[in-house]
């Protein structure tokens, strides 16, 4: 699964405001932010895009774990918010 996301993107990390989400391989499905409790702070539906620019600016500093469900499968990537 990780050649399929060889060329997933997700910047800034650390971040502020926003994240984005590339990638030329997959088309996402949807994004889920979580904490490392596991509790979900963020969902997005994203209707098989390729890019997606997603707010974190109302979450706290501390890391999360990004889940991406796309048509080529699920990856899971972590993220600073400062």
């Amino acid at each position: 699964k990780d050649n399929v996301f060889s060329n997933l993107k997700i910047y800034p990390n650390p971040a502020v405001d926003k994240i984005t989400v590339t990638s030329s391989d997959a088309f996402f499905n949807t994004i889920t932010i979580t904490d490392l409790n596991g509790r979900i702070v963020k969902a997005y539906k994203t209707d098989a895009v390729n890019e997606a620019a997603l707010s974190v600016a109302d979450l706290a500093s501390g890391i999360y774990v990004v889940k991406i469900a796309s048509d080529k499968g699920e990856i899971v990537r972590k993220i600073i918010k400062d």
